[in-house]
Order: C-alpha cells, then sequence, then structure tokens
C-alpha cells in the first residue's frame, strides 16, 4: 500500500489530471495520492467544491474516475453531485457516500447478471432503488417497464436525474413510497450517517454506522403496488 501511494505521489500523469481538474492542482495531487490524511476538500476549476471522506474511502472511486481521459474530461460538480460519462450515459454520486460502490457493483462488475436476463424482459419492481443505477441498468438492457420505489427524498431527487442521464427515464416510474405489509401508513425513515445505502423504517438497521436524522414516507404494500400499476403476477 505504502508503494501505490508513493506510485500515485509521482505519476506525471496523475499530476497532469490534476491541473486540468482543480483550481490547486498541488493539494489535489497530493490528497489523491492518499498523503492527507483525514477528510479533505476539492475546488474543482470549472465551478464546485466538494468535501471528501479520508482518501482510503474514495480510493476506488477516484481510481475509477481518473482511469480514463474520457471519463476525465466528462466530470463535472452539480449541488454536490460528482457527474461523470460512462458508456454513452451521464451518472451523479456524492462523494461521501456508497453511491459509487452501488454504481461499481451494478455497472461495472454486473453482481446481479442482468446482462443474463433471459429476454424479454417485462416488468421489473425496484424496491428501495436508492439513487436509481439498478433501475437504469436494467431499463438500459431492455426492460418493458420498471417501477422504483424510493421514500428518500435526497436518493430520489438524484435517482431521476441519473434516469435522465441513462436515457431510460421514460422507461421507468419512480416512486416515493415506502414498501410495507400495509398500505397509507406514514412512517419515519431513519436515515444512515455514512451509507445511504442503508437508510431505513427500522432506526436499529440505519443506526449501525450512526443515525443521521430522519424524514417521513407513505407506505404501499406490494398487493397494492400491483394493482395500481396493473402488474400482472402471470399466475396460471
Amino acid at each position: 500500500m505504502r508503494m501505490e501511494r508513493v506510485g500515485r505521489l509521482l505519476s506525471t500523469r496523475r499530476y497532469r489530471q490534476c491541473r486540468a481538474l482543480f483550481a490547486q492542482p498541488l493539494q489535489a495531487h497530493l490528497a489523491l495520492s492518499g498523503l492527507k490524511k483525514g477528510p479533505f476538500e476539492l475546488e474543482f476549476r470549472q465551478g464546485g467544491r466538494l468535501a471528501f471522506p479520508p482518501f482510503r474511502k474514495v480510493r476506488s472511486m477516484w481510481r475509477f474516475l481518473l482511469e480514463d481521459p474520457q471519463r476525465v474530461a466528462s466530470l463535472r460538480v452539480e449541488d454536490g453531485v460528482i457527474r461523470f460519462g460512462f458508456d454513452g450515459s451521464t451518472f451523479g454520486v456524492r462523494p461521501d457516500s456508497y453511491d459509487y460502490p452501488i454504481f461499481s457493483e451494478i455497472f461495472e462488475h454486473d453482481v446481479y447478471r442482468l446482462a443474463q436476463l433471459p429476454r424479454p424482459i417485462g416488468t421489473v419492481i425496484d424496491l428501495g432503488c436508492n439513487v436509481g443505477f439498478f433501475s437504469a441498468r436494467v431499463a438500459q438492457q431492455g426492460a418493458a417497464r420498471v417501477i422504483a420505489l424510493e421514500p428518500v427524498a435526497r436518493n430520489r431527487e438524484l435517482a431521476q436525474r441519473n434516469l435522465q442521464g441513462a436515457g431510460v427515464a421514460d422507461q421507468v416510474e419512480l416512486l416515493p413510497y415506502a414498501c410495507a405489509g400495509t398500505s397509507g401508513q406514514i412512517v419515519r425513515m431513519h436515515l444512515s450517517r455514512d451509507n445511504t445505502g442503508a437508510h431505513s423504517m427500522d432506526g436499529a438497521m440505519a443506526g449501525i454506522e450512526g443515525e443521521a436524522g430522519a424524514e417521513e414516507a407513505e407506505t404501499i404494500s406490494l398487493a397494492d403496488l400491483f394493482e395500481r400499476q396493473q402488474i400482472d403476477r402471470g399466475r396460471s
């Protein structure tokens, strides 16, 4: 690990990228070489300043973002989100979140084997779609229709932008519900401090890595979701 850090520090390619991207390239180069302990901030030349957790938490994200010249050229900061191009789409991730690891699982490593789904793909239901990566990918793979539920407002806003950036917003219906056994209840969604994929109606689950408040959401049952969306259950 120490040699890897030295390699990043001595990389002229990495420093040229920092000069192109950041208002203070030397400080950025040191931070992205892993030489700064603790959280750090980066100011982008095209506008925007973002705070990052310690480098060990974002090392893989920055490796991905900087490995492709076209991806580097596409980097933008909008409303606290890093936006980048990938395979003809534009996606956004928050630096203080689990957004990138989720993106990586779905788009880089296809851990759900979406590319292997039998065709045609009919209706897909995504319960707790987070920032929309699974919904976007399965829609790109040819799903006729995707019903995506995301009760947390900040996740849902970014999901909508990611679906638009993927060119599949017309295939995905994004709904603000939490899935539960009974429809029409107002529940508290407990927000995880460090894991934006762990927001939950279960406070203990969300609080494993520290709770960051809560917000209210309306519930919908699977039975009512199927009925309202006129989804065929495929029963004989």
